[in-house]
C-alpha cells in the first residue's frame, strides 16, 4: 500500500523506471503515475523496480509502502 510518493520529477525522456510482477508483466510509470497505479503494482508482490536514468539526467521519485499483513 502506498504511503507516500512523488513521481512528478520523473523525466520520461531521460529516464525510465518500471515495475515488474512475479509474472513478468511490467508497467512503466510517469510523472502522472497516481496513487491507484502504484497500489495496482505494489499489490503483484513480489516485484522488480528497475530504473535507469542517462548521464546528466536530473530525474527522480520516491515512494513509501507498507506491507498488508
Amino acid at each position: 500500500m502506498a504511503k507516500q510518493f512523488n513521481f512528478t520529477s520523473l523525466d520520461s525522456t531521460t529516464s525510465t523506471l518500471t515495475f515488474y510482477s512475479p509474472s513478468g508483466a511490467a508497467v512503466q510509470a510517469t510523472n502522472q503515475f497516481n496513487e491507484r497505479k502504484l497500489d495496482y503494482v505494489l499489490a503483484q508482490s513480489p516485484i522488480t523496480v528497475v530504473f535507469t536514468a542517462n548521464s546528466g539526467s536530473s530525474s527522480s521519485f520516491f515512494f513509501n509502502m507498507t506491507e498488508k499483513v
